[in-house]
């Protein structure tokens, strides 16, 4: 009985300290589940910071980013305004000396024209004061002369015979002065007609045309100190612009012989211009065929060797009852000049012979 009693304490002491290491185990399970939960706990705390961490940082990238681009906007459109004000301010300063040098070109266009139209006047006003002064002197010295004749032969006729013989010489010597004066008249127009063509061909820097009418010049006037400065002028510049040119030699190509082509207004009109045929009667009928009644009109420029605008010309071809005249008016920085079949002409038979109201206009 002891011994079954002793056995039943250790049984019973061994259940008591089995208990007592599931208690044990139960409660360091306990502590370590309890440990676990708090370094879960501390963990998921750090995570959370860690992502409100990153979350602050990726709003201040973004923020500051934002912030970035809207400088940058508001830099380009600073620039971009600046660079419209710039090319506005560039393009009115352009306008605006534009505008000043056409009003400067216009201006000196206009004072050139205003002086060529005045010693145009004032050359043709000379000319008709000295025609006429020269035309009362000759008829004045025949007045008197005829008067002093008259009472000679009244004093000292001895017959009708002779005061008849002393009257016709007298009227032939009337004729002859009277001769003699429409000669220093034509010789004068002639003068005029050959200064105008020749500075018209100076002006448009045509020098060897211009040489040759100032010598014609001289010929007539050989005292013209005028034509002997513009000779000198011609002679210099021709002087300067020889150069000297050497052509290749090329092989002979045969020429076929052609039939020639029949010449077109536009190729009469250039021929005129060009001094190459002169403008006459069969002309003027010729081209009278090859334009309709009425005023036709064609505009062109006149270019130097450079391709710098020297003149700009204005032709009118009227036609009346099948027969042309050609009127043309050249503009140039110094003056305007007018010309009808090639001669010198002036601008009230521009206006009244060409803009008759009851012509058809063809432009």
């Amino acid at each position: 009985a002891a011994k079954k009693l002793e056995e039943e304490r250790q049984a019973a002491l061994r259940q008591a300290q089995e208990l007592e290491a599931r208690k044990k185990a139960e409660a360091d399970s306990i502590a370590a589940a309890k440990k676990l939960e708090e370094e879960r706990q501390a963990a998921l705390r750090q995570a959370q910071e860690l992502e409100a961490r990153k979350k602050a940082e990726a709003d201040s990238i973004a923020a500051a980013k934002k912030l970035e681009e809207e400088r940058q906007a508001a830099l380009r459109q600073a620039q971009e305004e600046t660079r419209k004000k710039a090319e506005a301010d560039s393009i009115a300063a352009a306008k605006k000396l534009e505008e000043e040098r056409q009003a400067a070109l216009r201006q000196a266009q206009d004072e050139a024209r205003k002086k060529a139209e005045a010693d145009s006047i004032a050359a043709a006003k000379k000319l008709e004061e000295e025609r006429q002064a020269a035309l009362r002197q000759v008829q004045d010295e025949a007045r008197k002369k005829a008067e002093a004749d008259s009472i000679a032969a009244a004093k000292n006729a001895e017959s009708d015979k002779i005061a008849a013989a002393k009257n016709l010489e007298e009227n032939k010597k009337i004729e002859e002065s009277k001769k003699k004066t429409d000669e220093i008249v034509k010789k004068q127009e002639e003068i005029k007609r050959l200064t105008a063509v020749a500075d018209q061909k100076f002006a448009t820097k045509e020098y060897s045309e211009a040489k040759k009418y100032y010598e014609a010049l001289l010929t007539k006037d050989p005292g013209n100190t005028y034509a002997k400065k513009r000779l000198d002028e011609i002679n210099k510049t021709l002087r300067s612009s020889e150069v000297a040119a050497t052509k290749p030699i090329q092989k002979p190509v045969e020429v076929i012989p052609q039939k020639p082509k029949e010449p077109t207004a536009k190729d009469i009109l250039n021929s005129i211009e060009k001094k190459q045929i002169v403008f006459d009667k069969d002309i003027a009928n010729k081209l009278g065929h090859m334009y309709p009644e009425g005023v036709s009109q064609d505009k062109y420029n006149q270019n130097d060797k450079n391709g710098i605008l020297e003149a700009t010309v204005t032709r009118r071809i009227v036609v009346i009852n099948g027969v042309a005249n050609v009127y043309i008016r050249s503009q140039s920085r110094s003056g305007i000049i007018y010309s009808k079949n090639e001669e010198v002409s002036s601008q009230q038979v521009w206006l009244t012979e060409t803009q008759d109201p009851s012509l058809k206009k063809h432009y």
